[in-house]
């Protein structure tokens, strides 16, 4: 008899739930989509792996969110950083503009007459008709000397250099009012006294202000070259703002700071490096040499303008390199999340590719509740119903709170009263008609007879749920409209004896 019934449960073939658990409340139910319903259950290192992995990737999925939020929380999402800089800060303001927008590339010189030299005492200007110009190569035949700055690079390629016509020095040298005399008077004297520094000086002016570099700088070499120690700076003025202005800027800042190691009393010579540390991005050194030609002429307002505008440039770079500090940061973070979900990816694939599918899960579940039906086994108020087939037995179900059925889709209501096993949205019908005792017993017969009571109720019910709006049956579940407490209903009793469980 054992072995039959073994048979049986093999045809029967229902596959249940394999994972329970123990709630808060002591109640041991299922666990739908369990990660431990494998596909080799009988597989018990395999099921430790699995319980091991599922704690490892819920642990990781948190540190993944939580370092996702920390990503978002820190990174640097301020776009009008730049604008809202020169319209708030105090020296942009002041500036009145931004630092490209000045000429950093002002030319100055060092007038001659600062180290008490009279030019009348070394050229006789008069008016002429025929234009001769001073040629310095001519003059004196100078090699290569690292005295004249022939190392740097700016010097080597003077050939090279574009024009740089500075017509403004006509009058801030008296003595090119008249560019022609004065070209003369220059030539004439170094034929009689080709090692004059005054005469090469005067040379390279005359070259600057006609916009040719290389013949200036030709001079200016042999004014190093033939100059005294304290008269350097002359020349060196003229060489550093040639070197500037054709963009050997950095050769140009190592001449200027030559200058002013010869003298630091003209603050002409501390603006022309301050605006070169401003062009070669060094604003602190630029800052300073601005304030030191305050200090010397106070009243420099082309030095106050670009001091202002520096501090604004240096402030806003200092915010900027902040901002990329961050970005990069956070470039940096994704980097690593980005691996660390790559991960978490893999495992989580390797996890689920020994679990069976959720469908499957699924499946089972519903083959386990439809067999929970068959076999009575409720545990829920019930009452008994006749129809013309038979009898049925209408369970009122809890809510899905307390009857947890998820992925349940809502089945239609049955089409007849004879359909078999249909789960409405809060009761289930079973029909008995086949499970009643089989027997000759005419007093079972009669016991297993409704009263005329309920028989009424029943059609009462059914009128009211007929007369219901059919959109309101579509659209959401018919509430209970049974009254439990009238003792009209059959006893509890009834299902014990009329209602098959199992196990018996």
């Amino acid at each position: 008899m054992f072995k039959i019934f073994l048979f049986v449960l093999y045809l029967m073939k229902v596959d249940g739930s394999t994972h329970w658990m123990v709630t808060e409340d002591g109640k041991i139910q299922q666990q739908l989509e369990s990660p431990f319903a494998m596909k080799q259950p009988h597989d018990l290192v395999a099921f430790m792996r699995q319980e091991r992995d599922h704690d490892y990737l819920k642990k990781f999925k948190q540190h993944l969110l939580k370092e996702q939020e920390e990503i978002e929380t820190n990174e640097d999402k301020d776009t009008d950083l730049e604008s809202r800089h020169y319209r708030t800060d105090r020296d942009c303001r002041a500036a009145g503009k931004k630092l490209p927008e000045f000429d950093l590339f002002i030319s100055s010189v060092l007038p001659l007459e600062n180290k008490d030299i009279e030019i009348e005492d070394y050229i006789d200007i008069i008016p002429v008709t025929k234009l001769k110009e001073p040629n310095c190569s001519a003059a004196c035949n100078l090699p290569y000397s690292i005295h004249a700055y022939d190392h740097l690079e700016g010097v080597q390629d003077r050939d090279k250099l574009e024009p740089q016509k500075m017509p403004g020095l006509k009058s801030t040298l008296s003595f090119l009012e008249d560019p022609v005399a004065a070209a003369t008077a220059i030539h004439e004297a170094l034929e009689k006294n080709s090692t004059s520094w005054v005469l090469y000086n005067l040379a390279s002016f005359y070259w600057r202000m006609k916009g040719d570099p290389d013949a200036a700088i030709e001079c200016i070499r042999r004014a190093l070259h033939f100059s005294p120690n304290h008269t350097r700076d002359v020349a060196l003025v003229n060489l550093a703002n040639i070197l500037h202005k054709a963009r050997y800027t950095l050769n140009a800042s190592v001449v200027m700071l030559h200058a002013l190691e010869i003298s630091d009393e003209f603050a002409v010579n501390y603006f022309s490096l301050a605006n070169i540390y401003a062009v070669l991005g060094e604003y602190n050194e630029s800052i300073y040499y601005y304030e030191k030609t305050l200090e010397s002429q106070s009243d420099f307002e082309a030095a106050k303008s670009r001091l202002a505008a520096v501090q604004c440039q240096l402030k806003l770079e200092e915010k900027l390199e902040a901002q990329h500090e961050s970005l990069q940061r956070t470039l940096e973070e994704l980097q690593s999340y980005k691996q660390k979900h790559e991960q978490y990816v893999q495992k989580q694939n390797r996890f689920n590719a020994l679990q069976i599918p959720a469908k499957v899960q699924i499946d089972y579940h519903m083959h386990y509740e439809h067999q929970r039906i068959r076999e009575g086994t409720f545990n829920h108020k019930c009452q008994v119903r006749s129809n013309k087939s038979g009898s049925v037995l209408v369970c009122n179900l809890p809510p899905p709170s307390d009857t947890p059925l998820p992925h349940l889709d809502t089945p239609q209501p049955p089409t007849s009263e004879g359909d078999i096993i249909k789960l409405l949205p809060r009761k289930i019908s079973v029909d008995f008609e086949n499970e009643r005792p089989n027997n000759n017993n005419n007093e079972d017969d009669e016991g297993y007879k409704l009263p005329s009571q309920v028989e009424e109720k029943r059609r009462e019910i059914k009128r009211t749920q007929d007369d219901a709006a059919p959109s309101e049956q579509s659209t959401k579940p018919r509430s209970p409209v049974y009254d439990w407490t009238d003792p009209s209903w059959p006893p509890m009793k009834s299902c014990d004896e009329y209602v098959n469980r199992y196990p018996a």
